[in-house]
């Protein structure tokens, strides 16, 4: 990893759990949402935000991905997630 990557991680590291939480408030058993979506209900401005926070849920067991439909947001095929 790159010195500018892994100070970027350090310094983004204590909202990173934040960021989790409000992710995991959005997300439901049964319906799924897409990152671009989560984005949005957050008020977030920038998907990405969302979008890297995913798969960091998904290895810790606290999501999974449901299936993949057109996103209300992109207009264009996205994996939606789920809380387990």
């Amino acid at each position: 990893m790159q010195a500018t990557s892994l100070e970027a991680y350090k310094a983004m590291q204590p909202k990173i759990r934040t960021d989790h939480q409000l992710i995991l408030s959005k997300l439901c058993k049964n319906k799924g949402f897409t990152y671009n979506e989560i984005a949005q209900m957050l008020g977030w401005l920038n998907p990405n935000k969302a979008s890297r926070r995913l798969p960091e849920l998904v290895r810790l067991g606290l999501v999974k991905v449901k299936d993949v439909r057109r996103c209300m947001v992109a207009q264009t095929n996205c994996r939606t997630y789920i809380k387990l």
